[in-house]
């Protein structure tokens, strides 16, 4: 990098910290530091020369428990006392102490260190007790403690947040691994949804502005297939071959019903990489041209994390087609439930069935802007309704949609220009719809939504492109709801013996309209 007359990021900070000091000049007055735990002595210094000594130049604000990085210094050796001028912070509005004394004990060998403060330790925390024949939660006191309450505390209700005397604590002191259900009343949901809105509007600003986050981000993969180009400049008696990036999947059909069967088998050893994602194209041809990645595949692309598309049952014999369309976190490391949901749903609606799990876009990964948001789900709408051409274009009968998670907001936006008889949705954030007239779809639309599934507490809203709007099983929403109160999880609608595969099976084979 010297020779190169390159700089690394700290010691840029460090020469910026020469060149203030040497000049002489303290351009403001106050300096606000937030995360000082992971702060270098570079950047520190750097700090330091921003604001001359003197009262309030500098707050500090940092948890050296939550240190990501091996910055430990002392910041009275770096000219910035703080002896008896640091306080230490005791109410947590974010979680509760249960947390991060769980936390600390997995930690081994780590202590946290103070940065020099040597703030006051803290008080040791209270203990609450629930007497006998009480709803509420009560200080332990020698009242309590006489009547066998004590001393069999509920620890990790701090101090600061307990009430000054033996009255009962209200809802919201009860530790949080005791809430269930949503007695906390209207009030208490409505902030909640706030609070989570808040969250969501957080996390798409963090996309664009942490690295962190930002390198999380998912992009779908760009340009031509592999051995797209030498699919062109291949000679065809007669016929130009389809370009995969603009031809349809019927025109695709028709090219390939023009060659011999000879022909066929000669595209596939020549070019299997075109062949086998290319909708339109006869199913066998298909399959034997991604024989390398499994049985029965359909589609595969190893390009990014991966999309596949693999079938349970005989598809080109088929009397209903079922199509699984996952959410987030899928790709080919992560396409083993998917196919597993495929292989239960065709089991379960019978031999003359045929069901796809499609992981044939790229899915959310991880808790970020990408699952708050429909960029993703945009283009995989577009991929989903080329490839439900594909199959119609090789004359399969139109198929039944079974839309989860995440993949639910791709099917909102692919309904109106799929040829889908059914779409189905289950622990959906949305469709980004207000009801089923704005889909602009003719399939029957049905939802399923578990009272065990976490995605009922996300707040069905749509604030400038963040969240997915109306919840499909909302009354409003004009879908069919289906029952799901035996689903036992978030991933649980197709889980064999539930009530939800089998209401599945039959919008499969049309017996439930």
């Amino acid at each position: 990098m010297r020779q190169a007359g390159e700089r690394a990021f700290l010691q840029v900070r460090a020469e910026a910290a020469r060149v203030a000091e040497e000049l002489g000049e303290r351009p403001f007055r106050h300096v606000v530091v937030d995360e000082a735990q992971d702060l270098h002595p570079a950047q520190w210094r750097f700090l330091r020369s921003l604001s001359a000594p003197g009262p309030d130049d500098l707050f500090i604000a940092g948890d050296t428990r939550q240190r990501i990085y091996g910055n430990r210094v002392s910041l009275h050796s770096l000219g910035i006392p703080v002896m008896g001028r640091s306080h230490r912070l005791r109410i947590n509005y974010r979680t509760t102490q249960e947390i991060p004394l769980w936390s600390a004990s997995l930690l081994t060998g780590e202590e946290p260190d103070d940065m020099g403060c040597q703030a006051p330790p803290d008080p040791p925390p209270p203990a609450f007790c629930r007497p006998p024949e009480s709803p509420h939660l009560t200080r332990c006191s020698p009242r309590t403690e006489n009547n066998g309450c004590c001393p069999t505390p509920y620890p990790g209700i701090t101090a600061d947040l307990a009430p000054r005397s033996d009255a009962p604590l209200p809802a919201a002191f009860l530790p949080s691994h005791r809430h269930h259900g949503r007695d906390g009343g209207e009030g208490r949901m409505r902030r909640f949804r706030k609070t989570l809105i808040t969250a969501l509007l957080t996390a798409l600003l963090a996309g664009g502005t942490a690295g962190r986050a930002a390198a999380s981000a998912q992009s779908p993969p760009i340009g031509p297939l592999p051995g797209t180009a030498a699919w062109l400049a291949d000679g065809f008696p007669g016929k130009e071959p389809p370009d995969p990036a603009t031809a349809g999947p019927h025109e695709v059909a028709a090219f390939f019903a023009g060659l011999t069967g000879a022909q066929q088998r000669g595209l596939v050893r020549d070019h299997p990489t075109v062949v086998g994602n290319l909708d339109g194209a006869p199913v066998h041809l298909r399959y034997e041209a991604n024989a390398h990645a499994g049985d029965q595949v359909l589609a595969y692309d190893p390009r990014g994390r991966g999309m596949i598309a693999q079938v349970a049952g005989d598809l080109e014999n088929a009397a209903h087609i079922a199509v699984i369309v996952p959410g987030s976190d899928t790709g080919l490391s992560a396409f083993g439930t998917t196919a597993q949901q495929a292989a239960a749903l065709q089991e379960e609606a019978g031999d003359d069935t045929a069901v796809i799990a499609w992981a044939g876009y790229t899915t959310p990964s991880g808790i970020g802007p990408d699952l708050a948001t429909g960029r993703l789900a945009e283009a995989g709408a577009e991929r989903l309704t080329r490839f439900t051409d594909g199959l119609d274009a090789a004359g399969l009968p139109d198929p039944s949609l079974f839309c989860h998670s995440y993949g639910s907001v791709v099917c909102g936006l692919a309904a109106s220009d799929t040829d889908a008889g059914d779409i189905v949705v289950m622990g959906s954030p949305g469709m980004r719809a207000d009801d089923v007239t704005a889909l602009g779809t003719d399939a029957r639309v049905w939802a399923a939504k578990s009272p065990k599934d976490w995605i009922d507490r996300v707040p069905n809203v749509e604030i400038l492109g963040l969240g997915h709007g109306a919840d499909p099983t909302s009354p409003g929403f004009g879908a069919t709801v289906l029952p799901a109160d035996d689903v036992p999880a978030h991933d649980g609608y197709l889980t064999p013996g539930t009530s939800t595969l089998t209401a599945f099976a039959a919008i499969t084979r049309g017996d439930l309209r």
